[in-house]
């Protein structure tokens, strides 16, 4: 019986109630996603390359600042760890975007939410070239990228949250030896990520 009751105070602690119009009590979830939210972590995330065969794998940071419940800005980046391609085994590639994004769900009793972003930037990559003398060259380039990412997260605490987001990314290294390459890749990433609210609610 102790247990029962310890178990109802618990829940209690994490939830409220209400009444509605015919008097029946109802529960009310609290609302986690709220306006003056700074969230950010850090992921082991998958790529595909969209013009070649090869499949790449970046350690994704972001950081992300919500306005309101309906926009906002987050910045991206995504730094190049390894692929089972043996011919990117010399390869360092950094992708770094800043944008806005657009939130679907407006209903304030609810925790999920699903969104669209474009986000423009800049993407940095060396690569190792074999000349036909048999000369070698670390190539670098500093090119322009955009990505366009849809993410959907679900806020389970005051704070912290899980996302996911899979991002488009564009971008051309060029001033390589061989001429211009096409960078273009799909990206995926998921985790825990983590939030501190900024402003009080009334």
């Amino acid at each position: 019986m102790v247990r029962v009751v310890l178990f109802i105070m618990l829940a209690l602690s994490f939830h409220s109630f209400g009444q509605d119009r015919q008097g029946y009590a109802i529960m009310i979830l609290p609302s986690y996603r709220t306006a003056g939210l700074v969230s950010a972590s850090a992921t082991y995330a998958p790529g595909i390359m969209l013009q070649r065969d090869q499949t790449n794998f970046h350690l994704n940071a972001f950081a992300e600042y919500h306005i309101n419940r309906k926009v906002s800005l987050k910045s991206d980046s995504y730094w190049f760890l390894n692929s089972p391609n043996e011919k990117t085994s010399d390869l360092q590639m950094l992708r770094s975007h800043f944008g806005m994004f657009y939130h679907f769900n407006k209903n304030y009793s609810s925790n999920w939410d699903l969104k669209l972003g474009v986000m423009p930037g800049m993407t940095y990559s060396r690569q190792t070239e074999i000349l036909p003398t048999d000369a070698i060259l670390r190539m670098k380039s500093f090119a322009p990228s955009v990505s366009v990412a849809v993410g959907f997260d679900y806020y389970v605490w005051k704070y912290f949250h899980f996302f996911s987001q899979v991002s488009y990314t564009n971008s051309t290294a060029r001033g390589l030896y061989k001429g211009s390459q096409q960078m273009d890749e799909l990206i995926f990433s998921a985790g825990l990520g983590f939030q501190i609210p900024t402003r009080s609610q009334k």
